[in-house]
């Protein structure tokens, strides 16, 4: 339920023009990533989290860019390869 709730707010933090807003955004999602289990995700993974770890590692910052790669590293525990091969084909 609440995960529904977040995701949103997380997307919208990336769209944020502050940097540390973007980055703080990312390092969310790598703890929400890392405190849910899979079987929370499975409605979101594709819809949600892809998108939003896709468009963080193509963020014009490295600092953005670096705490998506923590998100990146957290999703792929969860998803394993196929969930990376979406993010980055």
């Amino acid at each position: 339920r609440v995960l529904g709730e977040i995701f949103p707010i997380l997307r919208k933090g990336l769209q944020n023009k502050d940097v540390a807003t973007r980055q703080g955004s990312c390092l969310g999602l790598a703890e929400v990533l890392l405190a849910a289990r899979k079987e929370q995700l499975t409605d979101f993974l594709y819809t949600d989290v892809v998108p939003l770890i896709r468009d963080a590692l193509c963020d014009a910052n490295e600092s953005v860019r670096d705490a998506a790669g923590a998100a990146f590293d957290a999703v792929f525990k969860h998803g394993g390869t196929d969930t990376a091969s979406e993010i980055v084909p």
